[in-house]
């Protein structure tokens, strides 16, 4: 993953790559707090394991116990820069059977803002 990310980003820094994969050796719980257009649910991985493990028909039985959902979006922790000035972010929908994709998001700071540099599309197949 790592030489595929810097042969489509060139700019990444190696400090970013490094904090994103260190800082995803672990978990992490998202709390209830974005304030966004739609309703949302977060589902923890338990939930979601008891749902697709050993069921074959696990997007039914998704889409029975979340009706209305779009599918299951996940987020990988961001990596920063040493400096400070770059982040790396991947996020994945998944939907049901090849429905799909990810992303991964360079953002960089400038003038205190951060601002997307690239998206490296990964696609599910």
């Amino acid at each position: 993953m790592a030489e595929t990310l810097h042969k489509d980003s060139p700019a990444l820094q190696q400090t970013t790559l490094d904090a994103f994969q260190q800082a995803n050796t672990q978990q992490a719980s998202l709390r209830r707090s974005f304030r966004l257009p739609i309703d949302y649910k977060l589902v923890n991985s338990a939930q979601l394991e008891s749902i697709f493990k050993n069921h074959g028909d696990g997007w039914r039985i998704f889409y029975r116990r979340f009706p209305g959902a779009q599918g299951v979006l996940t987020f990988a922790r961001a990596g920063f820069s040493a400096d400070g000035t770059q982040a790396l972010f991947y996020w994945n929908n998944s939907c049901g059977g090849l429905c799909g994709g990810g992303m991964f998001v360079v953002l960089e700071k400038r003038d205190d803002r951060w601002e997307i540099a690239q998206e490296l599309e990964k696609r599910l197949s």
